[in-house]
């Protein structure tokens, strides 16, 4: 279908900002080249197709969030980084609880964008989700980030629906010595990070470890409304994290990459709409991963990865009955049977674990033909009383085939075909395909185009979902939240992109726009119903929320992000995106009747981003970020809002040593709140100090 006159409307004024900008270039006197403008220009990534790629010949849209961006932003947790991507939204679901989404339809829970740190999910069946407070790394381990802005189900497979983002984090040879920081600021933060690189025998490793906590958002009231009482958002927490990351090189045709971590600690969550039911949830994670990639020849590589992740969180919240359900001891007595006892309420519990292997082997066939192909085997648990029903554990094994193909007829254009075929027993076998085609009409334009259909199968979780309340005693269930009735099908999302990337090296610039066509359909979404015959009758309440394929949706729209550098000392960062969506969303089954909702997705996101160096070792940047109004699925209809940031840094040098103190201002514009109406976000500040021993 046509995209709306809005966005060509958009588009154009864009090109017209081009060319004026090409004019001004061309009229500036030729400069040299040098070399760092070079690599800028062949920045090679590989999270699109897994082939290592020039930004101008891959077949997606890519944001390249680099170690630069990162200490500019001002960044005080790493979902915060991704307000830099165009057509991404980040928000704080709590305090220390955050979603990131691509184009919308967020929830609590957002689930259809595949993270990975090295290679490795961290996408947590659990809860379908990822915890962005317990990755295992801090912001000082990343070196860059490669975010994918559009479904990448063919290279990363089903949780990469509407997007992926890779964190590549330091290789242990990029530092040396001892590096030491800490932050303490706004809702009583402190973080402390310690890292420690070194070298043993054929053996370059990095060690590091971070302490963070908070106390939390602060007061709140029940649903926002002013006549209700204010309430402590026990939202804060505290977690500490160690990583190891070595390579070990022990001849010129076979390296190792091993990484180990593990994180714990305890942070409050639940329904911030509420702040009465905001509970401690304690965490406990590790990670273990292999690569080892062997060089067959300069043209012929083969790497074998395995990894491991755990990851367990214990919610509790004990509670009467009685109090819980606002009745008498004795009504509970007359409906259960059972005296009026403690229950536990709280419902994020239980514990997954995830097995991976995989075979990747790439190769150039010729100067104009490249291929990636591979296989993998993915096999993940859950486990959790309050989630999937008591007693209860289920299991799936997902075997994966992969492949990218590169072929490059002539200067002047790039293909790329690339597919994923997925199989298990709950979806059968399903092929994702993409083709991509690539025209340069300079060594400096791209004109680019790409067609693609992607499955995403169901989690563990929506699949066998049953939370309930139960009686301690026997089992017994009080109240069932919300089930799987029947099976659930595999979500089909239809993508149409076509964009130019334009680069400027005089001006150290690139400017990327894309116009594109998303359209879901077989959706997961929950509903209000009535239980099923043939479920236990719970003690209170006959209704609860059913997992079903009902929802669909279609969004068309722009994404455009420009980076340029047009002074020395000074560069900037834009992000713009525009959104038109609308969709279809179940919420009377009974009635078999659909709502159309067209709020769920911001029309209008900006970021922009001015970074300037005074000399002296000075520097300062500003951030300025604008979203207008959404509607957040379980969250809140939220106006627009505007945000802006500030930072100024300043290095020293001492002896063989060198540090920064650094002082960020978040948000000194007017509050506005994030996901709920209790996430009220206002003027927030925070002192850093880093020093690097040599």
């Amino acid at each position: 279908m046509p995209l709306s006159h809005k966005c060509w409307q958009i588009a154009g004024l864009t090109a017209l900002i081009l060319l004026s900008d090409i004019s001004i270039v061309v009229a500036q006197e030729d400069q040299l080249l040098t070399e760092s403008d070079l690599i800028e220009d062949l920045q090679i990534v590989q999270s699109a197709t897994r082939l290592e790629q020039q930004i101008k010949d891959i077949p997606a849209s890519i944001t390249i969030i680099d170690r630069k961006l990162i200490e500019a932003s001002g960044a005080v947790n790493i979902a915060d980084l991704f307000r830099l991507v165009p057509g991404f939204q980040s928000y704080q679901v709590h305090a220390n609880a955050f979603g990131v989404v691509s184009h919308g339809q967020g929830d609590a829970h957002p689930g259809r964008l595949e993270v990975m740190i090295d290679g490795r999910s961290v996408y947590l069946p659990l809860l379908s989700t990822v915890d962005w407070s317990a990755l295992g790394i801090a912001l000082e381990d990343i070196n860059h980030i490669e975010v994918i802005r559009g479904s990448n189900v063919p290279t990363q497979g089903s949780n990469a629906f509407l997007g992926a983002i890779n964190i590549i984090t330091r290789e242990p040879l990029q530092d040396q010595g001892v590096t030491f920081s800490t932050t303490y600021g706004s809702l009583n933060t402190r973080e402390h990070y310690l890292r420690h690189n070194g070298k043993i025998g054929e053996l370059d490793y990095r060690l590091s470890a971070n302490y963070h906590r908070n106390h939390g958002t602060g007061l709140g009231r029940e649903d926002g409304e002013s006549e209700n009482p204010e309430q402590l958002m026990e939202d804060g927490g505290e977690i500490s994290q160690l990583n190891f990351r070595g390579t070990y090189t022990p001849n010129l045709t076979d390296s190792f990459d091993i990484q180990l971590g593990i994180s714990s600690g305890q942070f409050g969550v639940g329904n911030a709409a509420d702040p009465a039911e905001l509970y401690p949830r304690d965490v406990d994670t590790s990670h273990q991963q292999l690569i080892w990639t062997r060089q067959l020849s300069q043209s012929n590589e083969l790497k074998l990865q395995v990894y491991h992740n755990y990851h367990r969180w214990k919610h509790t919240n004990q509670v009467l009955e009685s109090e819980f359900f606002g009745v008498s001891p004795d009504t509970v007595q007359a409906l259960t049977g059972q005296p009026d006892q403690l229950v536990d309420t709280a419902l994020e519990d239980g514990t997954t674990e995830r097995f991976d292997a995989e075979l990747e082997h790439s190769i150039m066939i010729d100067g104009d033909n490249r291929l990636v192909w591979g296989a993998g085997a993915r096999w993940e648990s859950l486990e959790s009383d309050k989630l999937i029903g008591a007693g209860r554990e289920v299991d799936e094994l997902m075997l994966r085939l992969f492949g990218n193909y590169e072929w490059k007829p002539t200067t002047a254009w790039t293909f790329n075909a690339g597919a994923m075929l997925e199989r298990n027993d709950l979806i059968g076998t399903k092929l994702s395909p993409r083709l991509g085609a690539n025209w340069h009409l300079s060594p400096d334009f791209t004109l680019r185009g790409s067609i693609s259909q992607s499955f995403r199968t169901p989690s563990l979780l929506e699949e066998n979902q049953f939370a309930n309340l139960s009686i301690p005693s026997n089992g017994s269930i009080l109240d069932l939240t919300s089930y799987t009735p029947k099976e659930l099908s595999p979500e089909r999302v239809r993508t149409y992109e076509v964009g130019f990337i334009h680069t400027y090296p005089q001006w150290h610039s690139s400017l990327d726009l894309k116009l594109y066509l998303e359209e879901v359909d077989n959706a997961i979404g929950d509903v209000r119903v009535e239980i099923e015959p043939g479920i236990e009758n719970p003690a209170f309440g006959n209704a609860a929320f059913a997992n079903t394929n009902e929802d669909s949706w279609r969004t068309q729209g722009l994404d455009l992000q420009w980076r340029v550098q047009p002074w020395d000392h000074t560069w900037l960062h834009l992000a713009y995106a525009y959104a038109d969506a609308e969709g279809n969303y179940l919420r009377r089954p009974l009635r078999n009747e659909l709502f159309f909702r067209n709020d769920r997705v911001p029309e209008h996101s900006l970021s922009a981003l001015v970074n300037h160096d005074f000399g002296n070792d000075v520097e300062g940047s500003l951030a300025f970020y604008r979203q207008t109004s959404v509607d957040w699925f379980k969250g809140s209809f939220l106006p627009a809002y505007s945000r802006l940031d500030a930072r100024i840094a300043k290095k020293f040098h001492y002896g063989k040593s060198e540090g920064v103190v650094e002082l960020v201002v978040q948000n000194l514009l007017s509050e506005y709140t994030e996901f709920e109406v209790n996430n009220r976000f206002d003027t927030r500040t925070f002192v850093r100090f880093k020093l690097n021993f040599f």
